[in-house]
């Protein structure tokens, strides 16, 4: 199956340049697998302390599975595994 063409990621300006670079939670090409069925592919964020981050789409698109990758919830999961670097400042969240 050929990859998917990602999506133009929008860019948020501050004035502060300290704020722009600080993110509460940093993720970089992360994939999630369900055994060998892939589930989310190649997801990329940075969410910062003190703004509203949403979580859109369709049913069925991982909202749901993200926000369980981050509060660790697919950990119990037989055959559940994660591709990619999920982080809080310093300190991974999930193994890569």
């Amino acid at each position: 199956m050929p990859p998917r063409p990602q999506p133009p990621f929008a860019k948020v300006a501050h004035s502060d340049p300290a704020v722009e670079a600080a993110a509460k939670i940093d993720v970089k090409g992360l994939d999630f697998f369900y055994g060998p069925r892939r589930v989310l592919e190649q997801i990329s964020v940075r969410i910062r302390p003190n703004e509203v981050t949403a979580l859109i789409g369709p049913s069925g698109c991982g909202q749901s599975t993200f926000l369980r990758l981050l509060t660790r919830m697919n950990d119990i999961g037989p055959g559940a595994r994660v591709g990619g670097a999920l982080t809080n400042p310093g300190q991974p969240l999930q193994a890569t």
